[in-house]
């Protein structure tokens, strides 16, 4: 990965094959991610997150990629372990290849 150019596509990659510190080199470290219906994280939080739940089973599918260099957008389908499903949109914001901020907006099933 060029420290510059942002790959959406291999960005998916890393969501596919659950690899959550493949992941983390996409993020700056000044990284905020914030889900509209939860509170702000940081870098640190998200990895938290992620690996969390990489760990326990979940996967990811990234599907509709709208690729830039400034700005990116995907959806994508959470596949909980528990048969739970959880869809949304997220929206990221670039700077020098490293996604700075992401906005996630989700609905899960109860």
């Amino acid at each position: 990965m060029s420290n510059d150019i942002f790959d959406l596509k291999k960005l998916k990659s890393a969501w596919d094959k659950g690899e959550g510190s493949m992941l983390m080199n996409w993020f700056a470290d000044d990284f905020e991610q914030t889900e509209i219906d939860e509170d702000k994280r940081t870098k640190a939080e998200y990895a938290k997150m992620v690996e969390g739940g990489l760990s326990s089973g979940v996967k990811m599918e990234i599907y509709n990629l709208v690729p830039g260099q400034q700005m990116a957008a995907y959806s994508f389908t959470c596949h909980m372990p528990n048969g739970g499903i959880m869809v949304g949109n997220s929206i990221l914001e670039i700077q020098g290849g490293k996604i700075v901020k992401e906005t996630t907006v989700q609905a899960r099933d109860k």
